[in-house]
């Protein structure tokens, strides 16, 4: 037979005037605020002379912006994420290039569902009820 050993460490339970000192007293680790600027002008990626003369960033990129011009802006009412996912891929491609903002664009699709609302913290949210989306942000709590 094995013998157990039980430890008592007196461990004290959380209470309310802790938690309020721990939140007043922790700064931020981001700011909220940067998300909407880095949205609307994310860092360009030059492109190389290979995309360039590649026929398939060229037709990818057309039909990007084709889908974003025309059927878009008619099912944005319903997103449920304050990034369109058109516009998201636009940005993971810029910022990661054609193979990793591909990968990024399939992963954010598989997670555009009405249930990603129901499962999704309440600090993610915008004051429209929107879901901000990490996946682009460098400094997210995610990433330690």
């Amino acid at each position: 037979m094995c013998g157990v050993t039980f430890v008592h460490l007196p461990l004290q339970a959380q209470n309310k005037a802790t938690d309020l000192d721990l939140l007043v007293n922790t700064p931020p680790r981001y700011d909220l605020r940067a998300w909407k600027e880095f949205y609307k002008k994310p860092q360009k990626k030059r492109i190389t002379f290979v995309q360039a003369i590649n026929p398939f960033y060229w037709v990818f990129s057309g039909l990007l912006t084709g889908y974003q011009q025309v059927i878009s802006p008619q099912m944005s009412a319903t997103c449920i994420y304050e990034v369109s996912c058109s516009r998201f891929s636009r940005i993971a491609i810029k910022k990661y290039g054609i193979i990793k903002g591909i990968a990024l664009t399939a992963d954010r699709l598989s997670r555009c569902t009405k249930s990603t609302h129901k499962n999704t913290p309440g600090v993610f949210f915008t004051t429209k009820g929107k879901i901000k989306d990490l996946m682009l942000i460098d400094e997210h709590p995610h990433k330690h």
